[in-house]
């Protein structure tokens, strides 16, 4: 089911716990071999529940968590942010607060020292769908920089005649971590001192540490796109529901 894009491996559990999957005309139970080439479906019931599932896009401001499994002394978590106060005005809804969801999972972290685009679904395929390899799906970050060891002030002006013009090429395509090639990325100058990246990737601290390889300093990292679903006019701390 997951290799067919139906759910997730998670949400394919559950369903077939229920009795809500169908191979080949018979519902299926956890454990049961069913061949390669069989017809697979899940009920009308369980499609209806899955269309009810939620998805939240968030503008993550600095220092907030977007995920943890240990919560640690002064961390604050992006969750938290998902009241009332906090929703959008041009976002209509009523129920619960969203951070007393169930199974409101993060697709795609931001680190505490990042900001932008961070998405909370409970639709399992559409958090598989942005964090697995496999089906490159691009993330666009504006990223402000200066030369590594630059005592320059992160907001004064600095132009972009005392860093390396060069670094484009290599940060497009020709840095590795380690013994793996990074995949080519798209990297460009949108003014004098910052950087538009676009990845299909997410390796740990990816941009940071392709910068550093090329002697640049991360100062700001925002994400704005995943896939097709950009940040618009989303203000820090602020969220909209899909």
């Amino acid at each position: 089911m997951t290799e067919r894009g139906l759910t997730s491996r998670r949400e394919a559990d559950e369903l077939i716990k229920n009795g809500m999957v169908i191979a080949n005309n018979n519902v299926v139970a956890l454990g049961d071999r069913v061949p390669s080439d069989s017809v697979i479906t899940i009920s009308e019931a369980a499609r209806k529940s899955h269309a009810r599932k939620i998805s939240i896009i968030m503008n993550k401001p600095y220092s907030f968590i977007s995920q943890s499994t240990e919560k640690l002394p002064g961390q604050r978590f992006a969750k938290d942010l998902l009241t009332y106060d906090n929703v959008s005005p041009k976002c209509t809804y009523s129920g619960v607060e969203p951070k007393f969801l169930k199974k409101l999972a993060v697709a795609g972290r931001l680190d505490s020292d990042s900001s932008g685009l961070l998405l909370f679904s409970q639709d399992g395929l559409i958090c598989k769908r942005i964090i697995s390899p496999g089906h490159e799906l691009e993330k666009e970050y504006i990223v402000r920089v200066r030369e590594l060891g630059s005592q320059i002030d992160m907001f004064d002006t600095h132009t972009r005649d005392s860093l390396n013009r060069d670094v484009i090429p290599l940060l497009c395509h020709g840095l590795s971590f380690g013994s793996r090639p990074l995949k080519p990325a798209k990297v460009e100058w949108i003014n004098d001192n910052q950087l538009r990246f676009v990845l299909q990737e997410g390796r740990y601290r990816q941009i940071r540490r392709m910068c550093e390889m090329v002697g640049l300093e991360v100062l700001r990292l925002h994400r704005v796109r995943i896939g097709p679903i950009g940040i618009g006019g989303l203000q820090p701390g602020k969220y909209s529901m899909k």
